[in-house]
């Protein structure tokens, strides 16, 4: 039997919540970029320059499962958190592994 891979998009732009369908994937490679596809849209979104005045924030789970519902040994496999402070100049992206290991930073590239 197989893994499925679901991820799912918490997000608020100012104080307003949006709600975003979960995404389920076959494969650990579609998912991880279907990940950064995501990512790298709410970070565009994020960088625009209205937000400055706004913020908002995204986070993105994957989980693995072997269950295609979602309902039986979910394991959260990556985490994504996309911040724009308000008047901040930039999003920050931050991305935790399995461990909880933050494997990137891009404050901390600058």
């Amino acid at each position: 039997m197989g893994h499925y891979y679901r991820i799912e998009v918490s997000s608020f732009v100012g104080a307003q919540s949006q709600n975003e369908p979960a995404i389920t994937c076959e494969s650990l490679n579609t998912a991880l970029d279907k990940l950064t596809e995501i990512g790298n849209e709410w970070r565009d979104k994020l960088n625009a320059p209205l937000m400055r005045e706004i913020g908002g924030r995204c986070e993105l789970r994957l989980f693995q499962s072997e269950s295609i519902t979602g309902l039986f040994g979910d394991e959260i496999i990556r985490t994504v958190r996309i911040d724009r402070p308000l008047h901040s100049p930039s999003a920050r992206v931050v991305v935790w592994d399995e461990n909880d290991t933050i494997v990137s930073d891009s404050w901390k590239e600058l």
